[in-house]
């Protein structure tokens, strides 16, 4: 028993027209954006890790250390262990790729090890 083929099934065959594979992609899709930092006079642009599941915004002392930072200590617990903040900075902070004109007064917990 042969089966026939229909005549549009023919013509793909012989013009060589058929699909291309998909292309799928294969790394991870990771949220980062970028972030606009703003301390009285002083502006710093750098790129942030989204996470729905943290519990505070942490930022490297490198970032804003001229900015004194307020004295308190903060200990937080992870899953890899036990985890110190020494100090918070209030600042303003704004993501353009999100909305171009919303600042966001926020508090942001200083860290040494990031």
């Amino acid at each position: 028993m042969s089966f026939k083929k229909s005549k549009l099934q023919q013509c793909r065959i012989i013009a060589g027209s058929r699909r291309p594979p998909k292309k799928t992609s294969k790394e991870p899709l990771v949220p980062i954006v970028f972030v606009t930092l703003n301390h009285e006079s002083e502006e710093i642009k750098l790129r942030a890790l989204l996470d729905l599941g943290a519990g505070a915004t942490l930022v490297d002392k490198k970032f804003c250390s001229q900015w004194r930072p307020q004295k308190d200590t903060k200990q937080w617990d992870t899953v890899a262990g036990t985890f110190t903040t020494h100090g918070s900075v209030k600042t303003r902070l704004q993501l353009p790729e999100l909305n171009p004109t919303a600042t966001i007064n926020y508090k942001l917990h200083v860290s040494n090890a990031l």
